[in-house]
C-alpha cells in the first residue's frame, strides 16, 4: 500500500510541476521537493511495515543481525540510493547546460518515488521505467517540434535544405532501416527500421526548430531578468539571468532561448510504467525482454 502511495506522490508532484512549466515556464522548487519528501516518507513506512522484521528501519529499531539481501531489497534503501543517483545525473546535466534545474529535480523525484516496483522483478521494473522515460521524452519532443514548426515560417524550407546537405546520411539511414526488416523479426524489426530511417530528418527538424522557433535576438535593454540567454560572460547552465548579470553584459544584443519544456514527459513516464508494459516492449528492442 505504501509503495502505491509513494508512486502516487511522485506522479502528483510531477503532474503539478508540469502544469506550472506549461503555464508559466517556471516551477516552484517546493512542488518537486515535496514530492521527494513524501516519496521518502512512504518508502520508510513500507520499510517499517515489513512482516519479516528484516527491513533496515526495523533492525535499527530492534538491534539484530542484518543481511546484505535485506539491505539491498529494502524499499527505503532503494528509494534513497536511486534518488541520489538520479539527482547527481540530473544536476550534472543541468551544470552541462543540457537540462533546466526543474528537469534535474524532476528526475530525482522519479528516483525517490517510482523506482521501487509495485510487484515483480526490480531489474525489469527499472529497465521499463528508463525506457518509458526515454520514449516519453522522444515522443513529446518530436510532437513539440512539429507543433513549433507549423507556426514558424521558414522551418520546413530550412529542414529541406538541411536534408539536401545530408542526403548521403539520409540514404544510409534508409538503407539501415530497410536492412533491419529481414534481420530483426516481428514488430521489433518494423520499429527499429522506422527509427533508423527517420533519425536524420528528425535531427534536422529539431535543429531548425531550435534555431528559428526557440531562439530570438533581443536588445539587452529589453531584458527584465529571468530570461535564459546566450551571450559572452554567461555560463552554460539553463537558468534565468539576474538583473545584476544584465548590467554586466558587454554586448548590445543577446539570444534569448526558450527550449523544450520537458516536464510533462516525466509524469507520463511514471504512468506508462505503472499501468502498462510499453516500457518493457520498448526495452525489448535492445534487450529482448518480455
Amino acid at each position: 500500500m505504501y509503495l502505491v502511495l509513494s508512486h502516487a506522490a511522485a506522479f502528483g508532484a510531477l503532474f503539478v510541476a508540469s502544469l506550472f512549466d506549461l503555464d508559466y515556464g517556471e516551477v516552484p522548487d517546493s512542488v518537486l521537493v515535496s514530492g521527494v519528501f513524501a516519496s521518502v516518507v512512504f518508502a520508510a513506512a513500507q520499510s517499517l511495515s515489513a512482516t519479516d522484521g528484516m527491513s533496515v528501519l526495523s533492525l535499527l529499531a530492534s538491534p539484530g543481525s542484518v543481511s546484505m539481501s535485506a539491505v539491498i531489497g529494502d524499499p527505503l534503501v532503494i528509494s534513497v540510493v536511486a534518488g541520489l543517483l538520479c539527482f547527481v545525473y540530473g544536476w550534472s546535466a543541468y551544470l552541462a547546460g543540457v537540462w533546466g534545474g526543474a528537469d534535474a529535480l524532476a528526475l530525482a523525484v522519479i528516483g525517490f518515488g517510482a523506482t521501487v516496483p509495485l510487484g515483480g522483478s526490480m531489474v525489469v521494473h527499472v529497465v521499463g521505467l528508463c525506457a518509458s522515460l526515454l520514449l516519453a521524452v522522444v515522443v513529446y519532443t518530436s510532437l513539440f517540434a512539429l507543433w513549433k514548426a507549423v507556426g514558424t515560417p521558414g522551418v520546413y524550407r530550412d529542414v529541406l535544405r538541411s536534408l539536401r546537405e545530408r542526403r548521403w546520411w539520409c540514404v544510409a539511414g534508409a538503407g539501415l532501416g530497410a536492412g533491419a526488416l529481414p534481420l530483426v523479426s516481428g514488430w521489433r524489426g518494423v520499429v527499429l527500421g522506422i527509427l533508423m530511417a527517420t533519425w536524420v530528418p528528425l535531427y534536422s527538424l529539431l535543429q531548425s526548430v531550435q534555431e528559428k522557433a526557440l531562439s530570438r535576438e533581443v536588445p539587452v535593454g529589453d531584458l527584465e531578468g529571468g530570461e535564459v540567454v546566450e551571450a559572452p560572460g554567461t555560463d552554460s547552465r539553463i537558468r534565468g539571468i539576474s538583473k545584476q548579470e544584465i548590467g554586466e553584459l558587454e554586448s548590445d544584443t543577446v539570444h534569448v532561448k526558450s527550449g523544450v519544456r520537458l516536464l510533462p514527459a516525466f509524469p507520463v513516464a511514471v504512468a506508462i510504467t505503472d499501468l502498462t508494459s510499453i516500457g518493457i516492449y520498448a526495452a525489448g528492442l535492445v534487450f529482448y525482454l518480455r
